[in-house]
């Protein structure tokens, strides 16, 4: 009993005081970097925290703040100027930071040469849904790794796709009405706006045969056009949501495969 009761009281009094001897790192370098009496200097000890972070698993907006800080033409020594721009590629993306990753990864790739299948799959991972050309480059360099990689193809494709001739659709539909949204696969919607704007149509005629020509006028301006153009404006959203639906499903299958590439190359630190 009285082991099972000291097991978390140790386990707490580590946590605790591993944390504070983090924090106190942290206080000492952030100390350094103000103190620091140049660019260089101040460099090193930024770098210098940002590792402490890596080191401790801490890959927050604290570790992306500190990456930022850092003015990679100040690093002197090349290998550790393409190290640091790795590690906050990756931490970038960690944080979803569509700003500062690919910015890192170009630089990382550009200076370093790097054409591994790690690099290139980050590269895809950072650039996928803002940069289609950069996106393709990596996926065909990662193509002459291995066939496997084949099936990532798939994530430029389900940018790229959208429904062939989507005008004829709102065209359909401006000439029988509901007929675009049939044609776009919702049946029942189709039907009932045929009906609603034929049913419209015909009232107003009986009303012109009455001769009640201002009210024939007045519901033609009132509901005719309304449902008219309704049907047109249904018929634009509905196939803009087919199409999205479409792209939900790619991504989806996009995405565990691009999960299984990861699970097989992780990406980590250096």
């Amino acid at each position: 009993m009285r082991r099972i009761i000291l097991i978390p009281i140790i386990l707490h009094i580590s946590f605790a005081y591993g944390q504070l001897a983090f924090d106190s790192e942290l206080l000492s370098l952030e100390s350094k970097i103000y103190n620091s009496s140049s660019n260089t200097v101040s460099t090193k000890y930024c770098i210098d925290k940002l590792d402490l972070y890596i080191k401790n698993k801490n890959y927050g907006i604290e570790a992306l703040n500190t990456a930022e800080r850092i003015d990679y033409d100040k690093i002197a020594d090349s290998a550790e100027q393409i190290r640091f721009l790795w590690n906050a590629a990756l931490i970038a993306h960690l944080n979803n930071d569509q700003s500062y990753a690919p910015h890192y990864i170009f630089w990382y790739q550009k200076l370093s040469n790097d054409n591994s299948i790690q690099a290139n799959l980050l590269a895809v991972v950072i650039n996928n849904g803002i940069d289609s050309v950069l996106v393709s480059t990596s996926v065909k360099h990662l193509q002459s790794y291995s066939k496997e990689f084949d099936s990532l193809i798939c994530i430029n494709g389900m940018y790229a796709y959208r429904i062939e001739h989507k005008k004829k659709y709102t065209v359909a539909s401006a000439i029988v009405p509901g007929l675009g949204i049939m044609l776009n696969g919702n049946v029942t919607k189709g039907v009932t706006s045929l009906a609603l704007t034929g049913a419209t149509g015909y009232t107003i005629y009986l009303m012109a045969v009455n001769s009640l020509y201002f009210s024939a006028i007045l519901t033609a301006y009132a509901i005719g056009a309304k449902f008219y153009l309704g049907n047109i404006a249904l018929t634009k959203k509905l196939v803009l949501e087919k199409e999205e639906l479409k792209k939900s499903a790619l991504a989806k299958n996009c995405k565990c495969t691009l999960n299984r590439a990861l699970e097989r190359y992780p990406l980590r630190f250096k």
